[in-house]
Order: structure tokens, then C-alpha cells, then sequence
């Protein structure tokens, strides 16, 4: 694995980039070495590694995918993403969580047990609303065949066992483990994808792309976890799943309304885009989100977890001035860093879209420019998230969640309401996620200052 990283990194560029900064006065300051010795960041950077490496062989395929699949294939992809993202991790009731911070092996394996149990109470009741909503076109489902509830069905299953595994490998500190789960993961994605697009099978070509990049991490984990995940499976006892039921029933209750609602902030824009403005705009807004959003979420978790391993240590030992000043020198660096890229999008991005990729999505490169800035903010805000973790106000996330539903869908409705085309609407769209995540950052500060009168 880490010969190959290095070897993209010196294809790509990255590695003459590496070398400048650290070079450079910033790079050699001792925040900026902190930041990047510290073994938090260490791990966190060897998974983000992994799934960056991945995620450039989407980049590389991209320009073949254009060209086989269409708007409305994106289109109809972005609208089953729009219901597994949002309920495939909500089936399970958040009990794949747990498994992270059980106190030991049984228990962990129990509520891996609990896991997949409420996925098969949950998923019939998820299946029976996808099913109405076809049926009634809400939120522009109806573009969807009945023949892809199929697919929806093995991913409902699919994603929360996944999650499983993943939270398993937490557990045990299998980082490595987890690196090669998420390279293969982000390397089949396109290599399916590609392949049922070429022998033909265009319609539902991307969405099993994703099921086979699911199945591929499964079967990455399973090869680091079987042996003693099955040593333990042969000894679940009915009255301890009972047991740990109830103990996390808390948290889950929580956790649960909390992930539903985070996740529909995110993934309802593809069907309102579909339902106001048809599914040609909302495959030109999935394509340009493939292509941008994934990688700024494979290095805001990164830094993500590193905030969040670094920001608990500072805490624990009562320094809430040092605190202050490690989040303000992350953000400044994730802003200097990310600036540079976000202007480059914002210059070229339409033209780049039309030259790579066709003619065709050239209005898709017209939404990279328009949210070459918000690119920025997003990466900032989400790379900073780990503090609220670290300081356990999840609370936060869920006041962000519902602020950012309520207001996306205000959005599209007042800007339908004065007649926009879409393009306005994405700019509105735009302005609205500046303030709504610096409405978040402004949250996460508030976090870190009530720190100090909260028992972490």
C-alpha cells in the first residue's frame, strides 16, 4: 500500500507540494510539527491516504464515465443515494457506534449482534415508504423504476453491517485494516462502475458500482476480523443482547433522530433539484459533487479525527487557553491550505468540466465555480467537527442538522416560489451554506468555551 501512495504522490505532484510547505515558514513552525507528529494523526493520515489513493482512481475514471453515463443516469443515482444515505445508517439505530468504545470483545460482538438485528426489524418499514413514495412521485422519486428497490434493499443491509466491521477495526486499533477496506472500497467503485457501463448496462451501472465498493469493504474487513470476530459470534447469549440493548438504548435513542436528520440535510438536494428542475440538473449537480465533495470528506475526517484525539488529550489536562489557540491555528492552516485549490476551481472549473469530460457537463463545471468558496468553508468547518466529540456535545451537530434541513428546503422553496432557474437557485444555495456553517463553526467555539464548566 505504501509504495503505490508514494508513487501517485510523485505522479500527481503532491509530493513536490509536500516538500514546499514543509519548507516553507509555516511548515517548519512548531504548531504545524505538532500537528502533523502527533499519533493521532499519524493513523488518521494513513486512512486518508488510502481513500484519497482511491478516491484519484474515480478522478482518473471520471472522464470515461462521463462519456458512457448521462445526466439522468446521475440523476437516478443521486436519487438512490438520496434514501440509502439517509437511512442506511439509521436502520441499525446507531448501535454500530457502540462497538468503537465496548469495554471488550463480547460486547462489542453483541452489539454487532444488536446491529444487524434492528437493520432486519427497520428495513421492511424503510422499504415500505421507498415504495409510497414512487408511487405518489414525493421529492421527485417517481423518476425511479420499481426494479431498483432491489438494489436499495441488499444496500440497506449492506451499509450498517459495513459500519459494523468498520467500528470493530476502531476497536482493536486495526488502522492498517482499515486503510486497505477503504482502498478497495474507493478503487472498485469506479472499476464496477465501469465495467456494467461498457458491456451496456448504463441504468443501473453506478448504483451497483456502489454496491460492489460496499461488498469490497466488507470483505477487506472480514479479512482482518473474522477469526476473532467468529471466536466471539459462538458465544452470544440471548439475555446479553437484552442486556446491552438496554444499556445503549440511550445513546442510540439519541444518536438515531440525530443521523436522520444530518444525513436528509445532505442527501435531499439531488431529489429537490429533480423535483423543481428535472433530472437532467440534478445529474449535473451529482457528477459535480462525485468529483469535489468526496475527496474534501476523505481529508476533513482525517483531520476530523485528528482534532478530535488532540483536542481531548488538551482538555483532559485542564489547558482550555491552549484549546483556544490549537483550534484557531487548525483553522488558519486548513484555510491556507484549501484557498489556493478553491481558486483554481473557481477560475477553471467550467472550462476544465467541458474539456475533460464533454460538452455535456459543462454546466456542471459552472456549479464547481460557484462553489469554489463554499468549498473552503466546508472543509474547515468539517475538519474542526471533532471538537464537539471531544468536548461530547453531539447536541451540536444535531441544532446544525435541523438548521440546515429546514433552511435547504427553504431554499428551493422560496427561490421556486419567485420563479429562479436553477442556476439562481444554486447561488442562493450557496449563500446559504456560508452562513449556515459558520452558523456551525460559531457552535463549535461556543463548544469549546463551555469546555470549561462542563465534566468531560
Amino acid at each position: 500500500m505504501k509504495p503505490l501512495l508514494c508513487h501517485l504522490g510523485k505522479i500527481t505532484g503532491l509530493c513536490a507540494l509536500w516538500r514546499a510547505f514543509k519548507s516553507s515558514r509555516l511548515g517548519r513552525s512548531a504548531a504545524v510539527n505538532r500537528l502533523f507528529n502527533n499519533h493521532h494523526f499519524l493513523s488518521a493520515n494513513k486512512i486518508a491516504m488510502a481513500s484519497a489513493a482511491g478516491h484519484l482512481f474515480m478522478l482518473l475514471a471520471a472522464p470515461l464515465l462521463a462519456r458512457i453515463y448521462s445526466p439522468q443516469d446521475y440523476a437516478v443515482f443521486g436519487l438512490f443515494m438520496a434514501i440509502t444515505g439517509t437511512f442506511g445508517l439509521a436502520v441499525c439505530l446507531r448501535y454500530d457506534q457502540r462497538i468503537a468504545t465496548a469495554q471488550n470483545a463480547a460486547e462489542a460482538a453483541h452489539l454487532l449482534v444488536i446491529t444487524m438485528l434492528c437493520t432486519l426489524f427497520m428495513v421492511p418499514l424503510v422499504m415500505a415508504g421507498c415504495i409510497y413514495m414512487i408511487q405518489n412521485d414525493i421529492l421527485g422519486m417517481g423518476a425511479l423504476p420499481y426494479s431498483v428497490l432491489i438494489l436499495v434493499f441488499v444496500q440497506l443491509f449492506l451499509t450498517p453491517f459495513s459500519m459494523g466491521l468498520h467500528y470493530w477495526l476502531i476497536r482493536r486499533q486495526d488502522y492498517d485494516g482499515i486503510a486497505a477496506a477503504q482502498f478497495s472500497q474507493a478503487t472498485s467503485r469506479p472499476a464496477s462502475a465501469l465495467t456494467f457501463g461498457l458491456i451496456g448496462v448504463t441504468q443501473f451501472g453506478l448504483i451497483t458500482g456502489e454496491l460492489a465498493a460496499r461488498m469490497a469493504y466488507i470483505l477487506a474487513t472480514m479479512r482482518s476480523s473474522a477469526v476473532p470476530l467468529l471466536d466471539e459470534l459462538r458465544n452470544i447469549k440471548r439475555a446479553s443482547l437484552a442486556h446491552h440493548f438496554r444499556v445503549n438504548f440511550k445513546h442510540c435513542a439519541f444518536a438515531t433522530p440525530a443521523t436522520l436528520i444530518d444525513s436528509a440535510a445532505s442527501m435531499i438536494i439531488v431529489p429537490l433539484i429533480a423535483l423543481h428542475f428535472g433530472l437532467g440538473m440534478a445529474g449535473l449537480f451529482m457528477f459535480a459533487e462525485r468529483l469535489t465533495v468526496g475527496p474534501l470528506n476523505v481529508v476533513s475526517k482525517a483531520f476530523g479525527d485528528v482534532m478530535q484525539g488532540n483536542m481531548r488529550s488538551i482538555l483532559e489536562d485542564g489547558d482550555f487557553s491552549r484549546a483556544l489557540r490549537y483550534f484557531a491555528k487548525a483553522a488558519a492552516i486548513l484555510t491556507v491550505l484549501s484557498a489556493p485549490a478553491a481558486l483554481l476551481i473557481w477560475l477553471y472549473g467550467e472550462p476544465f468540466f467541458a474539456f475533460a469530460f464533454g460538452e455535456e457537463w459543462r454546466g456542471a463545471g459552472q456549479l464547481v465555480e460557484m462553489f469554489a468558496p463554499l468549498y473552503v468553508v466546508w472543509l474547515v468547518t468539517r475538519s474542526l467537527s471533532g471538537v464537539q466529540n471531544a468536548v461530547k456535545r453531539l447536541d451540536i451537530h444535531l441544532v446544525f442538522g435541523i438548521v440546515y434541513l429546514t433552511t435547504s428546503i427553504a431554499v428551493f422553496s422560496y427561490s421556486v416560489s419567485e420563479g429562479y432557474d436553477f442556476m439562481q437557485t444554486m447561488a442562493v444555495y450557496v449563500w446559504q451554506n456560508l452562513f449556515v456553517y459558520l452558523f456551525y463553526l460559531a457552535l463549535q467555539v461556543y463548544a469549546l468555551f463551555t469546555a470549561r464548566k462542563r465534566p468531560l
